[in-house]
């Protein structure tokens, strides 16, 4: 379950749309299906609303903040580009070099809306494109925040099975430089992966609940059945026309051939039970059933100990803190 947000927006008065999942191989090839069209601009990830920049405390950007986001965005490459069906033609400079240009022309003080918009818009013009559509699977743990910004906004959230999510979070650096994919195996535990899990769909239950008129959910299992079925579906909720052009180019993110359930170890799917199954069930999911293997739990521990000691150097060289993320993820 890599949870993904989507936010599609024409150049001037639709409302923003979102598109959240627990697939990240789902909502690619909603972004690669949504550039099929013609006429949208797909892309991501701008990790915009994941920015302290974006929550000011005023409710507004002043001068200097906003020139912090622009100056972030000049080097932030946005996906896909030139990588074959449903990527965008531009270069990935010609396009960041648009959005920071855009965001610097934005008066302040702002609404960060306003700069988000000036963002997607950016990014329709230069690739001659009518709607905008952004993808950031983390933007889903903002909903609320987004919801407070721009009260039309539509989303529309993807979901895979659990234990596919499982599989997909433990294999996604695999496709990595070796340092990298290291860097990823050592975050790796599946005690956090299966909190993570939880997170999204706690996250995704919550959006159901609180805007049930603006959230539509899509499930992984059926682009594969009735990918049609499913793109209309996404259309109409964005209102967008239907197409016959789009289609639904499966992508995986993590590995490229299919990963069985059966390589997660006893003690992942009793991790994942325990902290997840409940959730998943309210969601439509059935987490398959077996033994709690308790024993191979508990000899998990020890590396779920050392996991803070581990990583502390990814955590100095990204600024991040243990503590924030636990409590993020234990909330």
């Amino acid at each position: 379950m890599s949870v993904d947000l989507l936010s599609a927006s024409p150049a001037s008065d639709k409302p923003l749309c979102l598109v959240m999942g627990m697939s990240r191989a789902g909502t690619t090839s909603a972004v690669r299906a949504l550039n099929l069209r013609g006429d949208t601009a797909a892309f991501g990830e701008t990790c915009f609303w994941s920015l302290k920049q974006s929550h000011p405390k005023s409710g507004f950007l002043d001068r200097q903040t906003i020139d912090e986001i622009a100056n972030i965005f000049a080097t932030t490459d946005l996906y896909p580009v030139r990588d074959g069906a449903g990527s965008l033609e531009p270069s990935r400079d010609e396009l960041s070099s648009a959005v920071a240009a855009a965001i610097r022309a934005v008066e302040a003080p702002a609404r960060p809306l306003t700069v988000f918009r000036a963002l997607g818009s950016a990014v329709a013009k230069v690739t001659e494109k009518t709607f905008w559509v952004e993808k950031t699977p983390h933007h889903l743990m903002h909903l609320d925040y987004i919801m407070q910004q721009a009260p039309d906004t539509r989303v529309i959230i993807m979901l895979r099975a659990p234990e596919a999510f499982m599989n997909s979070y433990k294999h996604q650096g695999d496709r990595k430089p070796t340092a990298v994919r290291q860097s990823f195996h050592r975050l790796y535990h599946p005690a956090l992966a299966a909190l993570v899990c939880r997170g999204y769909l706690k996250a995704t239950l919550n959006a159901v609940e609180r805007y049930p008129d603006s959230v539509q959910i899509l499930k992984l299992e059926d682009v594969s059945s009735d990918p049609q079925r499913v793109l209309d579906r996404m259309f109409r909720h964005f209102q967008l026309s239907a197409s016959s052009k789009a289609n639904f180019p499966i992508s995986n993110s993590s590995f490229v051939n299919h990963v069985s359930r059966d390589e997660l170890s006893r003690a992942e799917m009793t991790w994942l039970r325990i902290l997840a199954g409940s959730y998943a069930k309210e969601l439509g999911f059935q987490i398959p059933a077996g033994r709690h293997h308790i024993g191979k739990l508990l000899l998990s521990l020890p590396g779920l100990a050392a996991w803070p000691f581990i990583n502390l150097q990814t955590f100095l060289s990204y600024k991040l803190s243990p503590f924030a993320l636990a409590k993020r993820w234990l909330r």
